[in-house]
């Protein structure tokens, strides 16, 4: 059963899902274009319309998806049960299906099942890659069937298809001075390497990538840098299309000995 009652439909390998989250993007800026009055001084000449800020996205969403999350008429509003618009509460509720009662970034890890470890659960490889390090606070309850690499912290676990390249690239993010965040951060220019290369290796059938860059930016009110985070994840997304529609209808699990 989903968090409310409602039945789920059974997990299947007969498909990909990818779930890519931006850290502290504003809904203005996705689907208005960026602001001019936001931040005083900051030059957005030909961003002002959203198709520029994030063209990939916007093309993806044009021809294959739909976009919910501002409140206007035919796009459905997207917000927190809880009512807490902060980082951690929301992937705790993006992640179980759950309201939660965390308010800031200082909550505890999940107790409860996420929708990476209910696939984990099913058999089907899963992963989450992300640059913020509390991400595993909310993307799995501490399965081990669940690969986590987010941050700078390395994944104790088994280390399924992880080949030498991924571990050069992992290293190389261990190393990684944090900024624009602070202590265990990994910036997003070595998280994304990352995610792409194990997505290309194992393909996993539920694959969550958490970009933070925006936010870190949002923070020290650099406008003109968040926006260019923001073009970057957008890259990033592009990219991962194009990964996922290499693979044709479905594409092919690998095993270790491929």
């Amino acid at each position: 059963m989903g968090a409310l009652g409602v039945p789920r439909p059974p997990l299947t390998n007969d498909g990909r899902v990818i779930l890519v989250t931006l850290d502290g993007v504003r809904a203005e800026d996705v689907f208005d274009g960026a602001s001019r009055t936001l931040r005083p001084g900051t030059r957005v000449d030909g961003l002002t319309q959203p198709e520029a800020v994030m063209p990939h996205l916007y093309r993806l969403a044009a021809t294959r998806g739909v976009a919910l999350g501002r409140e206007r008429l035919g796009c459905g509003a997207v917000h927190t049960a809880s009512g807490a618009n902060v980082s951690l509460p929301g992937y705790l509720e993006i992640f179980s299906g759950r309201k939660t009662t965390c308010r800031d970034n200082g909550c505890d890890a999940t107790e409860h099942p996420t929708v990476l470890d209910e696939a984990a659960d099913a058999g089907l490889p899963v992963a989450s890659i992300g640059s913020w390090n509390v991400l595993d606070h909310a993307v799995s309850n501490g399965s081990s069937s669940v690969f986590v690499e987010v941050g700078t912290h390395r994944w104790p676990g088994a280390r399924p298809f992880a080949d030498a390249r991924f571990e050069q690239l992992v290293a190389a993010g261990e190393r990684t001075e944090p900024y624009p965040g602070s202590g265990w951060y990994r910036p997003d220019a070595l998280t994304m390497p990352i995610a792409l290369q194990y997505y290309k290796n194992t393909q996993p059938a539920v694959f969550h990538v958490g970009l933070g860059d925006a936010d870190e930016w949002g923070h020290r009110n650099d406008y003109a840098a968040y926006l260019a985070a923001i073009a970057k994840s957008d890259a990033f997304i592009g990219q991962l299309a194009d990964t996922l529609d290499g693979l044709g209808e479905v594409g092919v699990f690998l095993s270790p000995e491929n």
